[in-house]
């Protein structure tokens, strides 16, 4: 059985470790100023925003590490997907379509797969993925162009006719 594996690119995976170095610092300064302002269990400030700020810090951070694990494998039978919060798997005679999708906000857009399943249900995949200015996958198009490929092979052509993008 011929598997790929699609992960995230070394720069990709460089921007992600900095926004959790920086997200995972911000938890742990906000934890010491708790800390250091607490007094028999109670905090000697009424504002509280040591945790507030370590709450959303801590929150990123769990985030921004769960997006780190993401990976697609392709195969024979078709397509899985593992993230740190769950998992996506789909027979290729299951899919209707599989389009390139720009999501855009925060001054960078991003090229993502979508998959569409016969029962109208969509995921994307976390790789590959394509970030415009920065973190882009140079083999973007040839690896989506190798999945359609993958996904027509094991349908007998008939994906050809039902590839949306």
């Amino acid at each position: 059985m011929n598997v790929t594996t699609y992960r995230y690119t070394r720069s990709q995976l460089r921007i992600q470790l900095g926004f959790f170095a920086v997200f995972a610092v911000l938890t742990v300064c906000a934890s010491v100023y708790v800390l250091l302002h607490l007094d028999h269990g109670h905090l000697t400030h009424a504002d509280g925003g040591g945790i507030e700020l370590g709450s959303i810090a801590a929150f990123v951070t769990v985030v921004v590490a769960g997006t780190l694990v993401g990976s697609t494998r392709v195969d024979d039978h078709g397509i899985r997907v593992w993230r740190a919060w769950g998992r996506r798997s789909a027979a290729w005679s299951e899919i209707s379509g599989i389009e390139v999708v720009r999501d855009v906000g925060r001054g960078v857009d991003s090229f993502r797969v979508r998959v569409t399943l016969a029962t109208d249900k969509v995921f994307k995949i976390p790789a590959p993925i394509h970030s415009v200015p920065y973190s882009g996958d140079p083999q973007f198009d040839a690896k989506v162009a190798e999945i359609r490929a993958r996904w027509q092979a094991a349908t007998g052509g008939a994906a050809a006719l039902r590839t949306t993008g």
